[in-house]
């Protein structure tokens, strides 16, 4: 239904504009459901991030038991690498006694003889015999020092080289020239 009012405005009635107390009563309730919308909000937003925080949770629960494996297992890694390292380091530090032996073997001279050899931690010590008929023991074993000295391969793995005493004894016409080589091991 339409409403026509044909009076001057004058004697129209006036509305009266909301007044303060008005707009104030208006004003409390729009403030109050937007603040219990915002607790809302937030206490879906809390019920969200606490599931998800107990999904992560018992999803470390299950990776922390595989977690202690992998340090452990990272833990035996290490000692086994520190292992390795130190057997590494063993094996350049060793050294080859049977190459020396076989070299002594072909530059022994005719007259000669080796009595004793011994390696004790890092001292090579030989014992030897030089026999002489005509008195050549002493340049026997000369050639043979000589012999010794020229091959670096054989002199590669000693610190020091030294000729020990050398003593000459007589049997029967025989000449025996009696010597001891000791060497420094690195």
């Amino acid at each position: 239904m339409i409403e026509i009012n044909l009076l001057p405005p004058e004697l129209k009635p006036r509305k009266e504009p909301l007044s303060n107390i008005k707009r104030f009563k208006l004003l409390i309730p729009s403030a109050l459901i937007f603040i219990f919308s915002i607790h809302m909000f937030l206490f879906i937003l809390f019920l969200f991030k606490n599931i998800q925080y107990n999904v992560l949770n018992k999803k470390w629960q299950l990776n922390k038991k595989d977690l202690e494996k992998l340090e452990i297992w990272k833990k035996e890694n290490q000692k086994i690498n520190q292992d390795y390292q130190t057997l590494i380091k063993l094996s350049q530090q060793r050294i080859l006694i049977y190459p020396k032996l076989n070299f002594l073997g072909k530059t022994i001279n005719e007259g000669m003889w080796f009595k004793n050899l011994r390696i004790k931690s890092n001292l090579f010590h030989l014992e030897g015999s030089v026999v002489s008929t005509e008195g050549q023991h002493i340049s026997i074993f000369r050639a043979f020092c000589d012999n010794l000295k020229q091959d670096k391969d054989f002199f590669k793995d000693f610190l020091s080289f030294e000729i020990g005493p050398l003593k000459t004894r007589k049997i029967s016409s025989y000449e025996i020239l009696d010597f001891i080589i000791e060497a420094k091991l690195k």
